[in-house]
C-alpha cells in the first residue's frame, strides 16, 4: 500500500509526506477531523513508516520491521482506545511504564491514542506529563473529532493535522447548516460546532448525519451509566429525524435509511 492508496485526507496526506521527507519527526501529532476511519488509517500507516527499516517517505512493505507491523506484534507501536467511554488515568499509567526505555527496536516507538478527547481529567493530567517529559524516540499520534476536546496545555504541545479542511461549504448549502444548527441546540452533539464540523466532511448532507449516527452509535456502545445512555439514544432519536428531512437523490436516499434503520432498530433495544 501507498500513500495514494489512502481515501480522503488530501492536505493532510501531503504534510505527513513532507514530515517524513524532511525527516523533522515531533514528540506528538493531533490528527483532527469527523472521520475516524480516514484518521485512523493515515494514523496507522504514518507509524509503520516511522518503523520501517528504509525510513523512506512510505513503508517499503517488505522489511521485517513492516512484517511485524502487518501482522500487530511490533513492539515499537502501541494502540489505545478507551476503555467504555472515556480513556482512564490507569490506561495513562499503564503507557508510560510501556514507554520509559523508550523504542525496543528501531528509531521510533509509536504511540496511537484513539479517541483522545475522551481521556478523564485525570487521564489528560497523566498524559500531560509524559508531552512535558518526552522520552528520546517516542512519537504519540492523537486521534480527536475536535481539538477543543483535549486541554490546551496537551494541544499547544502537538503538531496539528486537521482532516477534511479542503472540502468547500458550498458542497452542504447554508439551509442545511441552519438546519443541524438548530439539531445541535437541542442537544444532538454537546459542545459541538456543527457549522465548523461540517465543512470538514467529504460528503453530503444525508451522508453528513449518517456519519454523525455512526459516531453517536460508537459513543452509545462505550456507555455504562444509564442517565448518559438515555441521552445518547435521544440525541440519535433526532439525528434520524434530521436525516430524514434531508433531500438526497432516491436511490442514495433508500440506501442510507437502510442503514439507518439497522441503527435505529439495535440502539431502540437500549430503552426498552
Amino acid at each position: 500500500m501507498y500513500w495514494v492508496d489512502l481515501q480522503g485526507g488530501t492536505r493532510a496526506k501531503k504534510i505527513l509526506q513532507g514530515i517524513l521527507f524532511s525527516k523533522r519527526i515531533a514528540n506528538a501529532y493531533l490528527f483532527t477531523g469527523f472521520d475516524t476511519a480516514v484518521k485512523l488509517n493515515h494514523a496507522r500507516f504514518f507509524g509503520k513508516t516511522l518503523l520501517c527499516l528504509k525510513q523512506g517517505v512510505q513503508p517499503c512493505g517488505e522489511c521485517i520491521a513492516c512484517q511485524k507491523f502487518e501482522k500487530g506484534v511490533h513492539p515499537d507501536f502501541i494502540s489505545i482506545e478507551p476503555e467504555g467511554a472515556s480513556l482512564k488515568i490507569e490506561q495513562i499509567r499503564q503507557l508510560k511504564k510501556s514507554l520509559n526505555y523508550g523504542p525496543n527496536e528501531g528509531n521510533y516507538l509509536v504511540v496511537l491514542v484513539d479517541a483522545s478527547d475522551t481521556m478523564t481529567p485525570e487521564a489528560a493530567n497523566g498524559f500531560l506529563k509524559g508531552l512535558e517529559e518526552p522520552v528520546k524516540g517516542v512519537v504519540f499520534i492523537l486521534l480527536a473529532a475536535r481539538e477543543e476536546g483535549l486541554p490546551l496545555t496537551i494541544v499547544s504541545r502537538c503538531q496539528k493535522i486537521v482532516f477534511g479542511e479542503e472540502v468547500a461549504s458550498s458542497v452542504l448549502g447554508c439551509d442545511f447548516i441552519d438546519q443541524l444548527e438548530a439539531v445541535e441546540a437541542k442537544g444532538v452533539v454537546a459542545k459541538m460546532d456543527l457549522s465548523e464540523t461540517l465543512l470538514q466532511i467529504e460528503a453530503g448532507p444525508g451522508e453528513v448525519i449518517l456519519s454523525l449516527i455512526a459516531e453517536q452509535g460508537k459513543r452509545l456502545r462505550r456507555i455504562t451509566d444509564q442517565q448518559d445512555l438515555s441521552r445518547g439514544i435521544r440525541n440519535m432519536r433526532l439525528l434520524f429525524d434530521a436525516f430524514r428531512k434531508t433531500n438526497l437523490h432516491l436511490n442514495n436516499r433508500l440506501l442510507l435509511e437502510s442503514v439507518v434503520l439497522k441503527w435505529g432498530r439495535e440502539y431502540e433495544t437500549f430503552s426498552n
